[in-house]
């Protein structure tokens, strides 16, 4: 990743979590904001380098016990245009869940985001984040993301089909890069 990408991705990262919706009695420690911006911003470093086995590296183990590196791989390689590098990368929300997990003393993290790529393809997700025990390592849970030729965000919703549009609407992320509320 470029250093200015990833300087501009931190900085969104910052402003983004500075505003996040709490829960009234708990909020993250600053520890568990940074921790957690380590592993997205490493997360997408490895997918922006095409680095597929250290981006499989941070998934929780229940779901490594569902999809092999090798799925992962062959997943990741076919929804990746050749060549096309991370323009832009902006993190448009973080959500915190605390009492997830055995026992409840976990932590779910729903962080929603917005790309762009060099060849104008633009793509909109989610990741989910487990943290099991305060102050542990995240793992991954889900990575959730639409990409679209930038033409067809331009042209707007009334260009996909009723069915693509309740797809794109699903996530905030999309419904943010057509400009829509749902």
């Amino acid at each position: 990743m470029r250093p200015a990408l990833l300087a501009a991705l931190t900085v969104c990262a910052l402003f983004a979590m500075a505003g996040i919706p709490q829960a009234q009695t708990w909020s993250p420690s600053e520890a568990q904001k940074n921790t957690l911006l380590s592993y997205v911003t490493g997360y997408f470093t490895a997918l922006d380098r095409g680095d597929f086995s250290a981006a499989y590296d941070f998934l929780d183990p229940a779901l490594k016990a569902q999809l092999t590196l090798s799925q992962y791989k062959t997943t990741r390689a076919a929804s990746a245009a050749p060549g096309d590098r991370v323009k832009t990368r902006q993190l448009v929300g973080v959500t915190w869940y605390p009492g997830q997990g055995a026992g409840g003393t976990g932590v779910a993290v729903a962080v929603d985001y917005l790309s762009e790529t060099e060849g104008n393809v633009s793509t909109c997700g989610y990741l989910v984040w487990l943290e099991r025990e305060a102050g542990r390592q995240f793992a991954l849970l889900r990575d959730e993301h639409s990409s679209f030729p930038r033409a067809v965000v331009e042209e707007g919703l009334d260009a996909l089909s009723e069915n693509q549009r309740n797809a794109v609407l699903a996530p905030p992320a999309c419904r943010s890069l057509f400009g829509a509320e749902k």
